[in-house]
C-alpha cells in the first residue's frame, strides 16, 4: 500500500538525510522562547527530534548578548538533574534547569542547535519532495527498491543484494564527494557563540 511505502521510504530518508547533515555539518539553529521563572518544560522545533540536538545554550542576561551551553543529562528523573542542563522529556519537549533547578528568571534566551529531520512522505500528499540534494535522490531509489526485493512471501536476495550494491556505491560517492568539498573549502572562521 502507499502508506507502507511511505512509512518505508520516511525511514530510509531520515537515514540518509540525518547521515548527510552529519557529514555536512549542516547545523540549524532555532531560537525556543525565552525560559519563563521556574518552568521545567520548553518546547523543541517540529522537525527536531531529541537525539539530533549538538547543542543547548541559554543567554546569562535577558539582554541575549552571551549564551552558555548546557550540557545534557540522559535521565528522565526530574530529582537527579544538576548544574546547568537539559534532559529528555517527551518527543517534542525538553527540561532545562540551573544548577539542579529549574530557571528562576524569565526572559533568559533558549537556543538549540540541531540536524534538523527531513520532510516527511505522506500517502495522502504524493507530490512531497525530498529535502536530499537533488543529486542523492537517487540513494531513495536504490534504498526502497532494495527493501522491496527483500521483503515479502518470496524475496529475492539476488536482486536485493544488486540493488544493495549500488545504494553501497552511491553513498561512498556522496560521502568522498562531501569530504572533497570540505577539504577543499576556503577556512572560515566560526561566529562567537555570544554574537549569534
Amino acid at each position: 500500500s502507499n502508506a507502507n511505502i511511505c512509512s518505508d521510504l520516511n525511514d530510509l530518508h531520515n537515514d540518509i538525510f540525518l547521515q548527510i547533515e552529519r557529514l555536512s555539518n549542516d547545523i540549524e539553529k532555532y531560537q525556543a522562547s525565552d525560559t519563563i521563572a521556574d518552568q521545567v518544560t520548553y518546547t523543541l522545533p517540529s522537525n527536531c527530534r531529541m537525539e539530533n540536538i549538538v547543542a543547548v545554550y541559554v543567554s546569562t542576561d535577558t539582554a541575549k548578548t552571551d549564551y552558555e551551553k548546557y550540557e545534557y543529562k540522559g535521565v528522565l528523573d526530574y530529582n537527579n538533574m544538576s548544574g546547568n542542563t537539559y534532559g529528555r522529556y517527551t518527543d517534542t519537549t525538553f527540561w532545562l534547569f540551573q544548577d539542579g533547578e529549574p530557571i528562576s528568571t524569565s526572559g533568559f534566551g533558549v537556543l538549540i542547535e540541531y540536524y534538523k529531520r527531513p520532510t516527511q512522505f505522506d500517502s495522502s500528499d504524493l507530490s512531497v519532495i525530498p529535502d536530499l540534494d537533488p543529486d542523492y535522490h537517487d540513494l531513495l531509489k536504490f534504498g526502497i527498491v532494495q527493501a522491496m526485493y527483500e521483503q515479502g512471501a518470496h524475496p529475492n536476495t539476488e536482486l536485493a543484494d544488486y540493488w544493495q550494491r549500488k545504494f553501497d556505491e552511491k553513498m561512498i560517492r556522496v560521502k568522498n564527494s562531501i569530504q572533497d568539498r570540505y577539504t577543499n573549502a576556503p577556512n572560515i572562521s566560526h561566529q562567537i557563540l555570544g554574537q549569534m
